[in-house]
């Protein structure tokens, strides 16, 4: 098993976090943090991780990303915006 975890920001992603999330089944920690989204990605991303934390942006993306990549306890932390996918090359890659 890999050693890794994946870390995404969201704010009302509902349209297109489900790609992502599919995408990243394989990687035994994911890890969502939530800028208080008012649609459905909050109820769509526990469908995948109960790793859910939801905190104010306040126009600091780098902060967001800190505190997911904080919360990861695997080795290896990998990025993702919702729009994102990992292919299946890269997958076999990593």
């Amino acid at each position: 098993m890999v050693d890794l975890s994946a870390v995404i920001i969201t704010k009302n992603e509902s349209r297109r976090i489900q790609r992502c999330l599919d995408s990243i089944r394989w990687i035994p920690e994911i890890i969502i943090v939530d800028d208080q989204s008012s649609d459905e990605t909050v109820t769509i991303c526990r469908r995948y991780t109960n790793s859910v934390i939801i905190h104010p942006l306040n126009d600091d993306f780098a902060a967001q990303r800190n505190i997911g990549t904080q919360a990861a306890t695997r080795q290896w932390v990998l990025r993702l915006d919702a729009d994102e996918r990992v292919p299946e090359q890269t997958r076999r890659a990593i």
